[in-house]
């Protein structure tokens, strides 16, 4: 009677153990599941974010070539001083229109010329900029900028003079 008892409770305990551990299991795999189906998720979501967000930053490719069509601006470049006020509503025009965040026009050597905010770029992203379109041959070229928390994108295009 003794071995029956000692054999219910060796059973007993046996079931348990296996009952615990399928269980254990059962639960990690349910949840290494669920994991990997909301990383997916959060995957498929960011990269609509990104395809949204190039979509839209590929409407502004063309903003940069509207600004020297402006006389303002093309008599500003050519050194007409009287042309500077101008020019600078001209840009905040252009800015506001757009909804960007600033619309600068640069000399070769990247001095400021004219603008539409008071903040600008920093050299080093002036220096950049003009880099890249000097190795683009003559394209709208585009950079991003992390600075602290803020994150900036920049177009560029170069400013060809018209030929009489």
């Amino acid at each position: 009677m003794r071995n029956k008892g000692f054999r219910v409770i060796t059973w007993s305990i046996l079931a348990a153990i296996i009952l615990v551990a399928s269980t254990t299991m059962v639960r990690n795999v349910a949840q290494s599941w669920m994991l990997e189906s909301a990383h997916q998720a959060g995957e498929d979501r960011l990269l609509s974010y990104v395809s949204d967000i190039r979509r839209v930053l590929a409407r502004f490719n063309v903003l940069p070539y509207l600004t020297p069509a402006h006389p303002q601006i093309s008599a500003l470049l050519n050194g007409e001083a009287d042309a500077y006020l101008p020019s600078q509503e001209f840009l905040a025009q252009m800015d506001k229109a757009a909804s960007t965040q600033g619309w600068y026009v640069f000399n070769r050597d990247g001095w400021l010329v004219a603008a539409s905010r008071a903040a600008v770029p920093s050299p080093d992203v002036v220096g950049s900029l003009l880099r890249k379109i000097a190795d683009s041959g003559g394209e709208v070229v585009s950079m991003t900028d992390i600075s602290d928390r803020d994150v900036f994108y920049y177009l560029a295009a170069p400013v060809y003079q018209k030929i009489p």
